[in-house]
């Protein structure tokens, strides 16, 4: 899937977890269809993680760590604060800094 595939600078990563976290708290308050998009946001988030750790030339498996309840959290703040690769890795190229967050989240 093209989403877990390339790269993720630092800054879109941030505003996807901010959108995510706003995101998930008003939709989890909606039975049934809230929490069914909520799923999907989780997914989009798991994609972002995996593209973040790529431009730290980390592999994506790396991700699963993220769900143990301190570690993830401190993993998601140490992702948010880490520069990604200066130059091209293993991943792909740099990623572009102008990306619209949205394009960034969906990987188009």
């Amino acid at each position: 899937m093209r989403l877990f595939v390339g790269r993720v600078d630092a800054t879109n990563f941030l505003y996807s977890v901010i959108i995510g976290v706003v995101a998930g708290a008003v939709l989890s308050m909606i039975p049934v269809i809230g929490w069914i998009i909520s799923i999907g946001l989780a997914v989009l988030g798991v994609g972002m993680s995996v593209r973040r750790l790529h431009d730290i030339n980390v592999t994506g498996w790396a991700s699963i760590a993220l769900f143990i309840p301190v570690l993830g959290l401190l993993g998601v703040i140490y992702l948010c604060w880490k520069h990604g690769d200066v130059g091209s890795n293993q991943y792909g190229g740099v990623p572009d800094p102008k990306r619209d967050v949205f394009k960034a989240i969906l990987n188009t």
